[in-house]
C-alpha cells in the first residue's frame, strides 16, 4: 500500500504544522492556478516564498513524528 503511516503531532508539533501548513496550502492553491493559466512561471520565486513561510521547519515536524512512529513498529 502506498498510504502514509498514522503519524502523530507533539500539541507543539500540531500548532506550529496548523500554522504553517495553513498559510502554505492558501500559497500553493493561488500559484497553481497561475502556474496552470499562464499567469506566472516564477518556481523559483515560488520555492524562495514556501522556504519563507518556514516549510522546510513543516517538514522537519513530519520526519520527526515518522522516526518517532517507525521506533514504536
Amino acid at each position: 500500500s502506498k498510504l502514509l503511516p498514522p503519524i502523530t503531532f507533539t500539541p507543539e508539533e500540531a500548532a506550529q504544522i496548523s500554522n504553517i501548513m495553513n498559510t502554505v496550502n492558501t500559497y500553493y492553491n493561488e500559484m497553481f492556478v497561475k502556474f496552470m493559466t499562464g499567469k506566472s512561471n516564477d518556481i523559483n520565486g515560488f520555492v524562495k516564498t514556501l522556504k519563507r513561510m518556514r516549510i522546510d521547519n513543516a517538514l522537519k515536524i513530519y520526519q520527526t513524528a515518522y522516526e518517532r512512529y517507525m521506533k514504536k513498529k
